[in-house]
């Protein structure tokens, strides 16, 4: 019998193919993966695990549990790959395709996964998945686009600049001018969009996990804002 080795993203941020270690009462606080190349176990965001089908797709690379891939067959159908019912399926917008009768690897080409592009098939993936793939937020700035995309803002090192980046994985780059009045509560996190002249208040708890939030949207888009919190 052959065992199929999973996949996970690692908490460093890279992806790791291998054998899955689930966490139990001697390891209570991850999942993990030990690497096929390293025999290294590497712990690994929970929501990013998923099996190999023992399929590749028609450029030969492996289709793993939590692809996202373009039904060739079809025109302009995307699908997530999902266990369902003892075995592997395609599940489109509309349609559900079974790899083993319907359709085989060579009929479908990976375009991403529903951990790093959720976006490509958002009816797919619920909103707690995109919140978890997140980076972590710096100074409690989080929020939405106004075309309803999860962001966070992530200072760069040794710089004046600010990257927010967005839930499908990309950014744009800009400066926050950071004014903070010492008796405002320790939790309370006030943003401005300049441009929009609206204000966004954000509640930052203690974690990033566990974190609520409040906010109001810019009527504009976020793109090259400039960020004031006061």
């Amino acid at each position: 019998m052959t065992i199929r080795p999973y996949r996970g993203k690692s908490l460093n941020g890279f992806w790791v193919e291998g054998m899955l270690v689930l966490k139990d009462e001697y390891a209570p606080n991850i999942h993990a993966i030990i690497s096929q190349k390293s025999s290294f176990a590497y712990p690994v965001h929970e929501e990013s695990i998923g099996q190999y089908t023992g399929l590749t797709d028609v450029n030969g690379t492996n289709i793993y549990e939590g692809d996202i891939v373009d039904i060739l067959t079809e025109n302009d159908e995307y699908g997530v790959v999902t266990y369902e019912d003892g075995g592997f399926v395609v599940k489109a917008s509309t349609f559900v395709v079974d790899f083993m009768s319907n359709i085989n690897g060579k009929d479908v080409e990976i375009i991403g996964n529903v951990f790093d592009n959720p976006r490509l098939v958002p009816s797919a993936v619920d909103e707690s998945l995109l919140r978890a793939q997140m980076p972590e937020p710096q100074n409690g700035w989080f929020g939405k686009t106004s075309d309803d995309q999860w962001f966070v803002i992530i200072r760069q090192p040794n710089s004046d600049e600010y990257l927010m980046v967005y839930e499908d994985g990309g950014y744009d780059v800009g400066t926050v001018s950071e004014v903070f009045d010492e008796s405002e509560h320790d939790f309370n996190r006030y943003g401005e969009c300049i441009d929009g002249n609206k204000i966004i208040r954000l509640i930052n708890t203690i974690s990033f996990g566990h974190a609520k939030y409040i906010y109001e949207e810019c009527p504009s888009d976020y793109k090259d804002v400039i960020w004031q919190r006061r």
